[in-house]
């Protein structure tokens, strides 16, 4: 969809190659950002609380200086 745009519709056709390649590079890259995306949603999805990284957060503030 994103090259029909580049190229097509935004006349990248007139720029021969160079426009191709840049319409190409764009809906690769769109593409990509799709994939992760999804990717990250579904990361999220399937993870429950315990398997999820706490990142530095504790559950018990007073156990912080014990060991």
């Amino acid at each position: 969809m994103k090259f029909a745009l580049i190229y097509i519709f935004r006349c990248g056709f007139l720029d021969g190659r160079a426009g191709f390649a840049y319409a190409n590079l764009q809906a690769i890259y769109e593409y990509m950002i799709v994939i992760k995306t999804r990717e990250l949603e579904n990361d999220e999805g399937g993870k429950n609380k315990s398997e999820r990284a706490d990142y530095g957060h504790r559950a018990n503030p007073d156990s912080a200086g014990s060991l």
